[in-house]
């Protein structure tokens, strides 16, 4: 009853599917870059050395969002490249100047940063860091697996609002039936992330570590 999204792949959809996997890696980077000092007992050093806690929370995002978009807009542009170059001759091949196709790759690795902050968001929040990973794949893989068996009237509206669909409406050219555009898929998973950042600074805040 849920579109077939396999009909609506194209050239650039196929060439990014690696992100599928890489989002799970940066979930549990983004993770551990808090939770791993909650493990350690590192985060009253921390806390020690830097005691303005939302100071401390904007300079782990600054040097987390630095590094993993550096690293995914690399990988993103090699995906496509390699991509195409493994399709030529056998289905249509797409290039950087075919519309749509370039932020498609550059929202790519902005997908991946998004998803590396809110995996960190929830180690902010949950601050154990087998809960925040498991807390992720719930909300990127089960979530979605669970929602496809609600009738079409309530799995469909829901759908379009799951991380899972708004990263594949960011890369995607041809969308499918209910998605968002690429755009409003990037502002809606930006707020999602926005408040999960701005709910887990509050906590953090509150808490005595």
């Amino acid at each position: 009853h849920h579109p077939d999204r396999a009909d609506h792949l194209d050239p650039l959809t196929r060439s990014l599917a690696g992100h599928f996997f890489a989002q799970f890696v940066v979930g549990v980077i983004g993770a551990m870059i808090i939770t791993s000092e909650y493990s350690t007992g590192s985060i009253r050093n921390t806390l020690a050395a830097v005691p303005r806690r939302t100071l401390l929370v904007i300079s782990k995002v600054i040097v987390l969002v630095t590094a993993i978009i550096l690293t995914t807009e690399v990988l993103s542009f090699s995906m496509f490249l390699l991509g195409q170059a493994i399709f030529k001759g056998h289905i249509a091949t797409f290039t950087l100047s075919t519309p749509g196709a370039l932020r498609g790759v550059i929202l790519c690795g902005v997908l991946l940063s998004l998803l590396a902050l809110m995996g960190f968001s929830f180690g902010l929040i949950l601050r154990r860091t087998p809960a925040a990973i498991s807390l992720f794949v719930v909300m990127i893989l089960v979530i979605p697996i669970l929602v496809q068996f609600l009738p079409s009237s309530w799995g469909n509206p829901i759908s379009r609002y799951l991380p899972n669909n708004l990263g594949e409406g960011m890369i995607s050219i041809n969308q499918a039936p209910g998605t968002f555009s690429p755009y409003v898929c990037l502002m809606v998973l930006a707020l999602y992330v926005a408040a999960l950042l701005a709910g887990g600074t509050v906590l953090f805040n509150q808490r005595d570590a």
